[in-house]
């Protein structure tokens, strides 16, 4: 499917979901109006007519029922039966408080709102104007009756409802364009994420390359020419590897656990350490290993503890300058294993340092060969990192090279090693 077309279906979902919130709103402002409507009506009918207010109050209850499932299933007959409450609280208002052509004014009115309660906000401010100008005339008369208050009220009713409605409307589309927003965000990473395929397929297929050359050069000892070969078919399984393991990344930046077995972290390191020999040596680096002890056990994920190591060792050859040495030393205390990789490339910027394990960040610092970055290899390597409950840091300064630190937890060597 079209990223568009996806990004588009994912927009129409969000906004079919803000509709439906608002009209819950508004399905709660109509019917705490028409709660207040319809028991208003039946009290002054009840006045007016000396009938029995128990009797009118069950009727009162029946027919908001009627309003609330008649809005959200018949939603003209609704409109119908609010209309006609409406027009009768205002009659009999007006009869009784002796108003005359106030009458003719809410006929007049009730016309109007019928049609376009259900059309969004300004039906609301047609009610408060209607309230407003209907009950205007009783401001400067001495009248301090029941039905006085009741109109006051029923208008700060109406009034303060709008208010409420309109703040909680706006907050919700504010709320909508951000998620809006997301989604867009979403749809830059998806593409940023081919970017990473092709970030972390690019050291195996450049390993491939190199010991093909390396083929070309020494085909004539065969003996040699089946040592590289084996590294060849390595760095293709290595590829496979990674595929699957780049679907894994967004699982594991959902926060969900990736399952942690004793590994030996030595010869991981030099598993990734032989991988880049070729490309250190084609730019003239050397690479140094330091190992305080020949076997260390951590519990973690081999796959992603190598992909960690390719990522970090990837950018100290990316960066370094011709005849440079890089450093890759592992350390041994009472209850972690550290991992150094040290390189003399130009530094890192303190400002650079802040966003370094973001995502799709460009540094200052530009590769030596004009090899590719995407910004993304480190922000996945703490996202491996975290996983594995370690630790990642750099410690740089402009044309110091750099030091980064990984730090994981020791683990128990397996029963039967």
């Amino acid at each position: 499917m079209d990223s568009s077309n996806i990004l588009n279906r994912a927009i129409h979902r969000g906004s079919l979901k803000g509709q439906r919130q608002f009209e819950n709103r508004r399905v709660v402002f109509f019917n705490i109006i028409s709660l207040f409507l319809i028991f208003s009506t039946l009290a002054m009918v009840s006045i007016a007519s000396q009938l029995s207010s128990k009797l009118l109050n069950i009727a009162g209850v029946v027919v908001f029922l009627m309003l609330y499932y008649g809005h959200r299933y018949k939603p003209n007959l609704s409109v119908l039966l609010f209309g006609l409450f409406y027009q009768v609280f205002i009659i009999i208002h007006s009869s009784i408080l002796d108003v005359g052509g106030q009458v003719e004014y809410g006929v007049f009115a009730m016309t109007a709102i019928v049609p376009i309660l259900f059309r969004g906000r300004w039906a609301y401010y047609f009610l408060v104007t209607n309230a407003l100008i209907f009950y205007y005339p009783y401001v400067f008369e001495d009248a301090y009756d029941s039905f006085f208050k009741l109109s006051y009220v029923l208008a700060a009713a109406i009034f303060f409802a709008i208010r409420a409605f309109r703040v909680e409307n706006e907050k919700y589309e504010q709320q909508l364009l951000e998620k809006q927003s997301k989604l867009e965000e979403l749809s830059k990473e998806k593409n940023h994420l081919i970017q990473v395929v092709a970030h972390d397929l690019k050291s195996p297929l450049n390993q491939i390359e190199g010991w093909i050359n390396v083929i070309e050069m020494t085909k004539e000892d065969k003996t040699k020419t089946s040592s590289y070969l084996s590294k060849i078919v390595d760095s293709v399984h290595l590829m496979s590897s990674m595929i699957m393991r780049i679907l894994d990344v967004e699982k594991i930046e959902k926060g969900r656990s990736i399952e942690l077995v004793p590994v030996e972290i030595i010869e991981i390191l030099k598993t990734v350490t032989d991988q880049f020999k070729v490309l250190a040596t084609y730019k003239d680096l050397r690479l140094d290993e330091q190992f305080s002890d020949n076997v260390i056990w951590m519990n973690g994920d081999s796959h992603y503890l190598q992909q960690i190591f390719q990522n970090v060792l990837s950018n100290a050859i990316k960066f370094s300058p011709k005849g440079k040495i890089i450093k890759v030393v592992a350390e041994k205390s009472a209850d972690s294993v550290k991992v150094k990789i040290i390189d003399e490339g130009p530094g890192i910027s303190s400002q650079d340092q802040k966003k370094l394990f973001m995502k799709f960040q460009k540094l200052t610092a530009q590769p030596t060969n004009n090899e590719d970055s995407t910004g993304l290899g480190l922000a996945l390597t703490k996202s491996f990192v975290i996983a594995m409950d370690g630790t990642i840091i750099c410690e740089s300064e402009l044309g110091n090279g750099a030091i980064f630190t990984l730090e994981f937890p020791l683990g128990n060597e397996p029963e039967g090693t």
